[in-house]
């Protein structure tokens, strides 16, 4: 696959993390102030996205980072 093609985040975790409670959050508020369904899904969709995106950038990436250079480190040299 050539390198533009290649996604630079994975954010399927986090939207699986994220997107029940999100949806969940902004429907009670949405549509108890009137919203309709479609500004809803919109807002979730922008929540769920966002978190995950956060997630991602700022837990997930540095953790697997930090990961892989301390399994490196320990790895015997050849």
């Amino acid at each position: 696959m050539s390198a533009w093609l290649r996604p630079q985040a994975d954010l399927s975790y986090g939207v699986y993390i994220y997107a029940f409670p999100i949806q969940q959050a902004v429907t009670q508020w949405s549509l108890a102030n009137g919203w309709s369904l479609m500004a809803c899904l919109s807002l979730s969709l922008v929540a769920t996205v966002g978190m995950a995106a956060f997630s991602w950038f700022w837990v997930e990436k540095p953790a697997l980072d930090w990961t892989r250079a301390v399994l490196n480190s320990h790895a015997p040299s050849h």
